[in-house]
């Protein structure tokens, strides 16, 4: 069963490692906000999700969201 979350905006579960998937859709949609083509994207900002059968967003050294900037 799917799980879906509506984001509150409070960055809380933000800080913390986890599994940020990405469909193919997703990737495009965030590349082209960046000004990056897929691939470039993909190599910067994803790593293979656990299952090992898609990918998700990388996570900073202190398990926060790559994206994540500030307080």
């Amino acid at each position: 069963m799917p799980i879906f979350y509506e984001c509150d905006r409070c960055t809380a579960c933000c800080r913390w490692p986890g599994q940020v998937r990405l469909s193919n859709t997703e990737i495009g949609r965030i590349a082209a906000h960046l000004g990056l083509a897929d691939t470039e994207f993909i190599e910067r900002f994803t790593r293979l999700n656990t299952a090992r059968t898609g990918l998700a967003l990388t996570d900073q050294p202190s398990g926060a969201c790559v994206f994540l900037d500030g307080d």
